[in-house]
Formats: C-alpha cells, structure tokens, sequence
C-alpha cells in the first residue's frame, strides 16, 4: 500500500504528526495482521499505519527505527498495538524475548494477563503457557518466545537481552525516573542487532517532563529523513474546541470503532475539563507538582464512609464561573472519631438542575446548606424559593479563606475521608488558587467538586462553633 493509501484509510482520523512509510521498505505488516486476527482483534487503520512504519527493515534486516513513539487519547488500542507487535515478534522469531512495562508493575501485570487472555483464547490457546506468579509474570509462547511484564525500575532488566522493551503511559514519569530506565533498557539491548523500544502514552501534564521531551524530539524528527526514531501523534491541533464533537474525528477509535461520539460526549459529561482534554483531546494539562493539595496525602484517605443521618450532613454547592458545570456535595462528622466523612452528591454539566436539587435537599433538613459567596452562586440562590432562600449559608471572604486552609490542613492531617470517587478526585488534583490579601481561596475556575467540598466541610465546622454565627442572605 502507498503512503497516500495508509492516510487516505484514515479518513478524518489524521494523525498531527507521523513518520511517513518508506516506499518498497521490507516490513511485518501482513504478520502483523495475522497475529492480531489470531487474537480477534483486527488492526484498526492508524495501528496499521503504525505497524507498517514500526516493522520496516533497513537494508540489512534489522528495524529502521530502534525507537518507536505513540501518543494518542484514551481507548485508541494503543496497548493492543503494541501487545500484538511483541505477540508477532515471538511468533516470527523463536526464542525471542519482550519486556512490557507501565505506570507500576500491577498495572503492567494487568495489561499483560489480558493479553495472556486473548491467546488463550485463540487457536493457539492449548500451546500457551502464562505464569503468573507475581516476582515473574510472564507468557510463553508455542515457539519458545516469551513476553514478561516488569515494573519500572532500573533493576528489573538485569541480566536480560530483551528484543523489544515497551514503556507505556510514560507520562507517569519525570526526566529523571524515565532516563533511570532507559539507563537500564539501553545496555541491556545494547547487543540485539534487531532491537527495538516502544514508548506509548496519552497526554500527561508538565511534570511529565520524560514524555513531552520525547513529543518534542518525535515531532522534530517527523522533518528528518536520516534517523533511527518513528513517531505518531493523533491529538486535536491548536485552537480548535475541544468541547465541540465535530473536532472530534481526530480520535483514532472512532474510526476503528472502538469508541463512539457519544462515549466521548459522556466523559465530557462525567470527567474536569482538565481530565477530559488530557485523557480524550490528547494534550497536557496542568502539572502535578502546582496542585492547591497533596495529592499522595489524599489518595490515602479512601475509605468506606459512614452512614449519617440526614440532620447530621451539611452540604455545600458549587456553581464554576462560567456556569458550565456545578455541583453538591455533602459533609458530615463520623461518630466521635473528629474525622470528616464527605462525598458529592450530584454534579453535571450546566446549572438548570441545581436549583430543584437543592429544594430536594432542604426537605431532609440537612444542618445547613450552604455555597461560597460570589456572582454565580447568588444568581443561583436567587432562583430558590424565599423559605429556602433565608436558610442558604453564605461563606464571607474571611469564612472562606479559614475554609480552604483548613480543608487543606485536613487532607495532610488525615482528618477528612472519601470514597475515592473520581469526580471528587479530578477536582482535588485540579483546584487552582488565588491570592486573597495576605492568604488564598480557591478559583471559581476550579472543578466545582473541590470547591462545594471545602464548603460542605467549613459548614459542618461552623455549625459547631456558636462564636462564629453564619451568615445568611
């Protein structure tokens, strides 16, 4: 096929960046094919684009590109891609050896054991050995091949002469942890004449300093014509509206079928917009090491809530400041234990829902109910009804400072827990701060969940402290 066949079968799934195929290179394509139909899962057009370049052969037999990079949005096949190069490798290469990494060693696990699935599944199940002991995951295939899975440290690949070494998500790393690994991965494939590297990912966010400079040297060597890496990026160009599904035909699952519009209109929907233009639109996003609260900290407080009643719970809403999205979410004390229990109640896109919700809400007579005072929450409470109207708590600038600090103090003292919902947790990972005299609050562009939190909690604070009476419309 032509290279103007290969883009032509991607239709409006055009990748932004692509190693072109060289005319009449000798390439694996058609094994390639063949080993993902052995597994009931045919190549979509962008893994054959990316297949066909990955498997070239220069003009000794060896691979053309000895590192190859991919980076596309969430449910692409990007794994499938690349778990079915070290599958056609084994096959085609007896005694051959692939080593497949992620994020963590249970996550590389997972992705390997699913691979291990679909084999044996397929006429060649009966001849495929997985183990699956922890210290040594790994598959053997009918030839003697083997493909492991490793978890991303620099000692994992001693002693081993791996053909093909995949990282993936490497956005999980920063320079210093990605170039510890490829410290390991470079020696130990040093002598491998026919080596190859996979590195794969989707969008990360500034501290994902590993990937953006591979993004950076991939797209600069797209323009090269005399050099050992291949590089394919599918993500929405600059200036184009990620919120808008006709940007959206860039996705490359779309194509293959994969994924529909209407699941992509549903994340958007259910995931921060941060989250939704990283994991969907491809591009990197605000960086881990500027987060308003420890992240470490908070994925530590995951724990099953308790059971209040509803006189207990004080709830706090949220309206963002574009009135795109808002949320309810709801507080309470856990027995005498000082910890607080919160979790969202609802949140969603627009606001038309809010006000009806809340009416709900104030009939269980919660506490308090109660939202930070600014334009978009008073036009809100505005449109409740005048009993409902005289009981909503607003939080004055001073409240609201004192509430953000001690919610953060919270998170670091252990004191506040959560189901590790995930709206909840976009939102704590994606709050932004602003200055306010000489403390912070949080941004009303901030995911509405974090704010309707730190909210919820200084409620259920105040409603305790009769010195500090609240302050209603």
């Amino acid at each position: 096929m032509l290279e103007e066949d290969f883009l032509e079968a991607l239709g409006a799934a055009q990748p932004l960046y692509a190693t072109k195929p060289t005319p009449g290179a000798e390439n694996e394509l058609k094994a390639l094919e063949m080993t993902a139909k052995l597994q009931g899962r045919p190549l979509m057009p962008w893994q054959r684009l990316v297949g066909r370049v990955a498997t070239e052969k220069d003009s000794f037999g060896n691979y053309k590109y000895k590192i190859v990079v991919i980076t596309v949005p969430r449910q692409s096949g990007k794994t499938t891609i690349v778990m079915s190069l070290d599958t056609m490798r084994g096959i085609k290469y007896p005694g051959s050896k692939a080593f497949y990494t992620a994020q963590s060693g249970k996550d590389a696990r997972e992705r390997l054991f699913d691979l291990a699935d679909n084999l044996q599944a397929s006429p060649i199940g009966n001849e495929v050995i997985v183990h699956r002991a922890a210290g040594a995951p790994r598959i053997t295939l009918p030839t003697g091949s083997r493909i492991h899975s490793f978890s991303p440290t620099p000692e994992s690949l001693h002693g081993y002469t791996p053909r093909t070494v995949t990282l993936d998500e490497i956005f999980a790393f920063d320079s210093a942890e990605g170039n510890l690994l490829l410290g390991a991965v470079t020696p130990a494939q040093q002598t491998v004449r026919d080596r190859q590297l996979i590195m794969t990912s989707t969008a990360g966010t500034s501290d994902s300093t590993f990937l953006a400079d591979w993004v950076e040297r991939g797209r600069q060597a797209t323009q090269e014509t005399d050099t050992q890496i291949a590089y394919f990026e599918w993500s929405l160009a600059d200036g184009l509206d990620p919120f808008d599904p006709s940007n959206w035909d860039f996705h490359p699952g779309l194509q293959g079928g994969l994924i529909e519009k209407a699941d992509i209109a549903a994340a958007a929907e259910s995931m921060s917009r941060g989250e939704f233009i990283r994991a969907f639109m491809n591009r990197p996003t605000i960086q881990k090491s500027d987060a308003v609260f420890d992240l470490k900290a908070w994925a530590e407080l995951k724990t099953e809530l308790s059971e209040p009643l509803r006189r207990e719970v004080a709830i706090g809403f949220e309206v963002n400041a574009d009135r795109s999205r808002a949320a309810i979410v709801a507080a309470w004390k856990n027995g005498n234990s000082g910890e607080i229990h919160h979790k969202v109640i609802r949140n969603g896109s627009g606001i038309n829902w809010l006000a009806p919700t809340l009416e709900q809400l104030a009939e269980y007579r919660p506490t308090a109910i109660g939202a930070d005072r600014y334009a978009q929450n008073n036009a809100l409470v505005s449109e409740l009804s005048d009993e409902l109207q005289k009981e909503v708590v607003t939080l004055t600038p001073e409240h609201i400072k004192t509430a953000c600090v001690a919610y953060k103090g919270r998170i670091e003292d252990g004191t506040v827990k959560h189901t590790g919902d995930g709206a909840l947790t976009r939102a704590v990972s994606e709050a932004m701060s602003r200055p306010m005299g000489e403390g912070w609050v949080l941004s009303h562009n901030s995911p509405p969940e974090v704010v309707a939190a730190v909210v919820a909690v200084r409620l259920l604070a105040l409603s305790k402290e009769e010195s500090q009476p609240l302050i209603a419309f």
